[in-house]
Formats: C-alpha cells, structure tokens, sequence
C-alpha cells in the first residue's frame, strides 16, 4: 500500500510525503554516486587487478562513508603531500556531505499541525533529537540545489582523481609490455 492509499490521510501530509520524498531521495541518490566512486579510487589504489578489485568493493561495502572518506584523503595526503590544501578541503567537504546526508537520512518529516498550517509547499521540515535536545531542519528547493552542486563539485574531483589514476594504470601496464606512446 503506497503512501497516497490512504484516504483519511490529510492531502497536505501526502503533499509534503511526496515533496520530501523528491528532495530527499535526490540527494541520497547523489551519494550514493560519491561514495561509489570513493570505493572505486580506494579499490584501483589497493589493487591493480580488476577481478580482485571485485572482491575489494565487497569489502568496502561494509565500511561506513565517514572511515572511506578519512581513508581516502589520508592515501591522498601520502601519495601527493604537495596537494595538502586540496586534500583538506576535500575532506571538509566530505564532512559537509556527509552530514546532509546523515540529517536528511534520519530525521523525521515535520507533518505537524503547526508546520502544515503554515500551508509549506515549497520546503520540508525535519526533525531530529540528539543529547536531549530537538532540532528543526528547514529544507528548500534552493537549499537542495547549493548542496547539489556542492556534491557535483566533489564528484567532479572524484572523476578527476579516478581519471588520472586509470590514466598513470594504463601507462604503466604498457610500460611493462615494452610499448611507448
């Protein structure tokens, strides 16, 4: 039974289920994307063999995004000492990533009377409680879309990083077959 099923349900809690459901699942999705790409980078720098890879990404699946993102900026860091600026925004902005995530993961939809009478057609409220304490989340289109492109900024980093490092594999493995471009 689907969300809208239910008659008795006030169309101003099924608009906001819907709207939040299209705010927050847009950005889960996103990621997703990140935190693949994270688990690719870390596999092709651990691995050089694809079938092993495989089995690496089975492995990474079970580890939680904050440990792969530290991992990686720190591999990052030894790897590429000179870039240290770079790899520390990274990382801050991993955080802020991952924080959005986490709030728009497991906060509750605000659907009470006094936040449907405002009549919020535009934005979502959530809710979390952490050390006693109740916290209001306001969610807007335009809030969404700055941390999209925020995410996109990261992931464009992300595709640089994996890029480069398919680049130097490649080079590499034809170095190792005695061919030279």
């Amino acid at each position: 039974m689907t969300q809208t099923e239910f008659p008795a349900v006030d169309s101003k809690i099924v608009a906001q289920w819907k709207l939040s459901a299209g705010m927050r699942g847009r950005y889960i999705d996103r990621t997703i994307v990140v935190e693949a790409m994270i688990d690719d980078i870390l596999s092709r720098l651990l691995c050089s063999q694809e079938r092993k890879r495989y089995l690496l990404k089975s492995l990474l699946a079970k580890i939680n995004l904050s440990i792969k993102m530290k991992f990686l900026v720190t591999v990052l860091r030894k790897l590429l000492p000179d870039k240290d600026v770079v790899w520390r925004e990274l990382a801050k902005e991993f955080d802020r990533i991952r924080n959005f995530r986490n709030t728009l993961a497991h906060s509750q939809l605000d659907v009470s009377k006094e936040w449907l009478c405002k009549n919020p057609q535009d934005r979502i409220r959530l809710v979390s409680f952490s050390h006693g304490r109740r916290t209001l989340h306001l969610l807007t289109g335009m809030e969404l879309i700055k941390e999209m492109m925020r995410s996109s900024r990261v992931l464009y980093r992300l595709f640089e990083i994996q890029s480069t490092m398919i680049q130097r594999a490649t080079t590499d493995a034809l170095d190792e077959i005695g061919v030279k471009l």
